[in-house]
């Protein structure tokens, strides 16, 4: 977990200037003045530490904060406080990005990060894996809590499939005959993957269906099972990891099937726990016999045997709702009372429990903007965004671990057709085209090669493209990853005012 929140700390960290800094697309100080202005106990309504200061230099230090004590937690250094830490900062973080910080794996990475509080030993300064501590009554409700939530962020990626009722995966079963062109960021060996037989796209739909329906409740089923649903679902997530960018998200999901591992499996990759005295391994039956304690600190237990207890009402309510609501988009209030969905809804700022459902809706084609710049209206240039398919002979290119979010937003706007003034991301879009009139050297950094290098554009378009990957015969003759073909205008031209 440590490793996963440096990744996500440093990805962020090396984008958030440009985002959500004082002169970024969205900054985070005008968001918070909004929420400020529009609701009372706004820092319930949105938890940041930022509430205090959100300057650049605030913006940086909590970014430099979580990666230095995710250094910590990687050595094992203060794990309770560590984890608690991390938490509170990425919290933060994800409650200032906006839209750019709005992705499930944000909220699971803050569901898994706030149950690695429970599960965490607080009393040890220092621990290390083949010297971890007996399980207590809270680790151990803590433990099944994270298997829990695993299970339910992969039964309900299976189970939306079919809820919303997307012909593309069910009955026609043809998703993944366009899965490998249309995600929002492609991998050369996408392409690949792409060119084989339809029947094959259709018969990998089982094997998927198996693991997120049927492998979550494999856990139920002891030892044995609970090896089979974290084989099963590593083998999936090292797949879509091979043929897609999701940036760390598959890796976290990874993470979470550790604890599904027994003492045998974690010995036989040299991680079992060892006997302090003889430094020997020990074997499974001396671990089995480290029973929960249900003495041993009963006063430190109570409150995180109330926050595990808390946290397993939540999410049995969100999961009914959830198996409810199918591919309507009724509020809870529709499935709950009324005064249980208010108590709900505090949950929303703080992520503590989340719905999650992956690729409910597979598109089926790559709609892509283009922004092109003239200084004349007549002779136009392309502005090619970094990550994005551009010119044709462009490869497609790896980027995990890293979450290049500028480009998923892209991706996201694309699928809208046409730029709408009501849009969730009209305003980050609109501002990026300001700073390229502008020519703001920052935000011309995000485009390969850019044009303009001296002089800004007078004027910008957005045009939508449809692109496609080539076939084997076309890219040998052209050497091309991609087609594409016009498909309209976005955006028209849009220009600075000139200065009364």
């Amino acid at each position: 977990m440590g490793l996963i929140y440096l990744i996500a700390m440093l990805s962020w960290w090396v984008q958030m200037p440009f985002l959500v800094g004082q002169k970024g697309l969205l900054p985070a100080h005008e968001l918070l003045a909004t929420v400020g202005a529009r609701v009372d106990l706004p820092w319930l309504h949105l938890p940041t530490l930022f509430w205090i200061n959100s300057s650049d230099t605030a913006l940086h230090l909590g970014c430099g904060l979580g990666v230095v004590v995710a250094l910590l937690l990687m050595t094992g250094w203060f794990p309770g406080p560590a984890c608690a830490v991390l938490w509170l900062v990425y919290l933060s973080l994800v409650n200032t990005g906006g839209i750019f910080m709005g992705y499930q794996w944000d909220s699971l990475l803050l569901e898994a990060g706030f149950l690695c509080i429970l599960l965490a030993p607080w009393h040890a300064r220092r621990i290390r894996a083949r010297t971890a501590p007996p399980m207590s009554v809270h680790s151990t409700l803590a433990l099944w809590s994270v298997w829990f939530l695993l299970a339910k962020l992969m039964w309900f990626s299976g189970w939306v499939k079919l809820a919303w009722g997307d012909p593309a995966w069910w009955p026609e079963r043809n998703a993944m005959t366009f899965h490998y062109l249309t995600q929002p960021i492609p991998t050369w060996t996408s392409w690949f993957v792409h060119q084989l037989p339809a029947a094959i796209h259709k018969a990998s739909l089982w094997p998927m269906y198996f693991i997120e329906l049927v492998l979550p409740w494999a856990i139920l089923l002891g030892r044995p099972g609970r090896r089979i649903a974290a084989c099963g679902t590593i083998a999936l997530m090292l797949l879509i990891i091979v043929t897609g960018n999701y940036g760390w998200f598959n890796c976290l999901v990874i993470v979470l099937c550790v604890p599904l591992a027994d003492d045998v499996m974690l010995r036989w990759l040299r991680l079992a726990p060892h006997d302090s005295a003889s430094g020997s391994a020990m074997l499974p039956e001396m671990v089995s016999r480290q029973k929960p304690s249900l003495t041993r600190g009963v006063w430190w237990q109570i409150p995180r045997l109330t926050a595990i207890g808390l946290v397993g009402i939540a999410n049995g309510l969100v999961c009914y709702v959830d198996t409810r609501r199918g591919d309507s988009h009724e509020p809870d209030e529709a499935f709950l009372p009324a005064r249980i969905a208010t108590a709900l809804s505090f949950n929303g700022g703080f992520r503590l429990v989340n719905s999650y459902g992956l690729f409910r809706i597979m598109t089926t084609d790559r709609p892509e903007i283009v922004i092109e710049g003239s200084s004349d209206g007549t002779v136009w240039e392309e502005y090619r965004l970094r990550w994005k398919p551009g010119e044709v002979s462009d490869k497609p290119v790896f980027t995990t671990p890293h979450m290049p979010r500028l480009a998923w937003q892209f991706w996201f706007f694309a699928l809208e057709r046409s730029f709408q003034e009501r849009s969730r991301n009209a305003g980050w879009f609109a501002a990026l085209l300001s700073k390229l009139l502008d020519g703001d050297p920052v935000a011309r950094s995000w485009f390969e090669d850019p044009p303009f290098p001296e002089t800004p554009p007078r004027y910008l378009r957005c045009r939508l493209y449809l692109y496609e990957f080539t076939n084997p015969s076309e890219r040998e003759l052209t050497a091309a990853w991609w087609k594409r073909r016009e498909a309209g205008t976005f955006l028209g031209v849009v220009g600075r005012r000139a200065p009364s």
